[in-house]
């Protein structure tokens, strides 16, 4: 898999087996910056960060820790309430 700007092509990082991607726009909420492409088969798990604040209502003292590891104007806390 490789991380790459679209805007400009330009390829920023490969990663490998075990590696993941989208952590920032995840726990943002904002939009991606960067693109993914798969250099061969690959398989790929998908976690949304609707389904994750979903299943954090299960988890109270974890959605704390989640509210409060997140810059206060990196999202909307009405999609987390």
């Amino acid at each position: 898999m490789e991380i790459f700007y679209e805007k400009c092509a330009v390829n920023v990082q490969k990663l490998g087996r075990g590696n993941n991607f989208g952590f920032l726009s995840f726990f943002s909420g904002r939009s991606r910056t960067a693109s993914v492409k798969s250099l061969e088969f690959t398989t790929v798990f998908q976690l949304t960060r609707e389904k994750f604040i979903e299943r954090l209502e299960d988890y109270p003292s974890e959605k704390v820790l989640f509210e409060n590891s997140l810059a206060p104007n990196s999202f909307d806390r009405k999609h987390i309430v």
